[in-house]
């Protein structure tokens, strides 16, 4: 009997000895003086594995007793954050963590966090994000080169990289290119490429989830905004800017799984969705383009998939609503096509993508 009990208090020690003992994590959340943020109603808290979406396991309590419901929500049963004080404690198995979290208007995250107390502010007067932004106002030459290295090249489908102003971008080649690359004009980048019925080119920064605007649905609230002008708008077959599924490139943007953007068509400018393979959706906003016109073309995607639109930073006359799906994971991009009477020297001005 004493061997026995022997040899259980020997297990039992053992597996004490090599429980993993939990980390506390603190979290302060302020404004630009240092004042606790009193978080909206629309806020939301993620807690990661470092560089992933890989939600961990919280707990209230250093023994794990209690589990932490992600996400955390002003109007979850959770404890472990105090919304009126923008305080937040829980014990976590990880040495390292990546926090996502927004205040109902601006998203910040943090990755790699190892420290045990940490105060994540949101400043008002700036870009809490500015290392996943990515802003150019077109103002070098650019450099290119074919996907695969040498030359870019420009037959139907090929796929180029091109630098300028020290952003990377991606173009896909839409129809075939005499001219293989955009290049710098007076007032920008000029994407018209041979001025061909039927042709055109797709850009963005990259169509992985490892791309450096690739965004994913209840977890990030991002944008896009584009500036441009074209001269003969009767001659945008399809003209769009917005956010798709990360999927290869496709000749028709009708065929992408997912879509949500902003479409010039000869001059009209309509809202065009695609939700999972769905037959696309055309709304006509009602508003206009006329020949010359330079405006700004902005995609707003909040952290719950909820798409929005401004022109020249007003809401279309006439909008749609459009929800992506919670985890997709989507990519800016930009798709030019020709009608047949050409919408000539076609010029971005502006290209800015991030969080919000």
């Amino acid at each position: 009997m004493r061997k026995t009990i022997i040899l259980l208090l020997v297990a039992l020690m053992a597996t004490v000895a090599c429980a993993k003992p939990l980390r506390q994590v603190q979290l302060q959340f302020t404004d630009e003086w240092g004042q606790p943020v009193n978080m909206t109603t629309s806020a939301s808290i993620y807690v990661y594995s470092p560089g992933t979406t890989t939600e961990l396991s919280l707990y209230l309590d250093p023994a794990g007793g209690t589990a932490v419901t992600q996400p955390i929500t002003d109007d979850s049963t959770n404890t472990c954050l105090s919304y009126t004080q923008g305080l937040m404690s829980f014990w976590v198995d990880a040495q390292k963590v990546k926090v996502s979290a927004t205040d109902g208007t601006t998203s910040r995250i943090i990755d790699n966090l190892t420290g045990s107390t940490v105060s994540v502010a949101w400043p008002s007067y700036l870009q809490q994000v500015a290392e996943t932004t990515t802003k150019t106002e077109f103002k070098s030459n650019p450099v290119t080169a074919g996907i695969a290295g040498g030359a870019a090249t420009g037959t139907a489908g090929d796929e180029n990289v091109m630098a300028i102003d020290g952003v990377n971008f991606e173009y896909h080649i839409v129809g075939t290119a005499t001219a293989t690359a955009p290049i710098l004009v007076a007032g920008g980048l000029d994407i018209g490429l041979d001025d061909a019925d039927n042709d055109g080119i797709e850009i963005g920064e990259g169509i992985t989830a490892r791309s450096n605007s690739a965004f994913t649905i209840g977890t990030d609230a991002f944008f896009l905004k584009v500036t441009t002008d074209i001269p003969d708008v009767s001659g945008t077959d399809d003209f769009l800017i917005g956010f798709r599924t990360a999927e290869a490139y496709q000749a028709d943007p009708n065929d992408y799984n997912n879509m949500a953007a902003v479409n010039v068509m000869s001059g009209d400018i309509q809202i065009e969705t695609i939700d999972d393979n769905a037959a696309t959706t055309r709304t006509d906003t009602t508003d206009n383009w006329a020949d010359g016109a330079s405006k700004t073309v902005a995609v707003y995607v909040s952290a719950a998939g909820v798409v929005t639109y401004t022109i020249d930073g007003s809401a279309p006359t006439t909008t749609a609503a459009f929800t992506w799906d919670d985890g997709d994971t989507v990519v800016p991009f930009i798709y030019f096509r020709h009608d047949t009477t050409v919408a000539e020297s076609t010029v971005l001005s502006l290209y800015e993508c991030g969080l919000q």
